[in-house]
């Protein structure tokens, strides 16, 4: 375990609440996704003619016509690669926030009591050692060592030494 591992620690603690909020917005995302209609799809052909002008001149070519009788297809395709580009943003952010979650539970009671406040609920130091009838220091003492127990947990867990 490094000291690189106990900083990103740290810093994975102290992103969670913005972990959580990406989460919601790209659930919402999901859930109420902003889609190309048919129309949509239509006028968006029609302006990405070669002539740049908006309309044919002369006769409409099979290649032409074959992609407006398609247009269904193609708004069904990029409204997919819409849901597929959220999936891949909100899937990671779903394992980390999962993975940190599992991770705290493992720890002592009062270790992931110290952490969550600490870093989730950004309590201050007196306020933590308040509910846990203890000193400051002592607070702050087992914040850092539960900061060193999650990072050996997670050097473990990706392949490296836990001491």
């Amino acid at each position: 375990m490094s000291p690189d591992d106990t900083q990103r620690i740290i810093s994975d603690l102290n992103d969670y609440t913005n972990i959580k909020q990406k989460i919601s917005i790209l659930r919402y995302e999901l859930e109420h996704p902003v889609t190309v209609s048919p129309e949509e799809m239509l006028e968006s052909m029609n302006f990405a003619h070669g002539t740049g002008g908006g309309f044919t001149v002369g006769s409409v070519s099979n290649k032409t016509l074959y992609i407006a009788m398609n247009y269904q297809s193609a708004a069904s395709q990029a409204n997919a690669e819409i849901t597929d580009h959220i999936l891949s943003r909100l899937l990671p952010l779903e394992q980390k926030l999962k993975r940190m979650d599992y991770y705290l539970g493992l720890l002592d009671k009062d270790e992931e009591l110290v952490l969550r406040r600490f870093y989730i609920e950004k309590q201050r130091a007196n306020e933590i050692a308040s509910a846990l009838h203890t000193s400051v220091w002592s607070a702050r003492r087992l914040r850092d060592k539960a900061v060193e127990k999650l990072a050996g947990m997670v050097s473990f867990a990706e392949g490296g030494d836990w001491e």
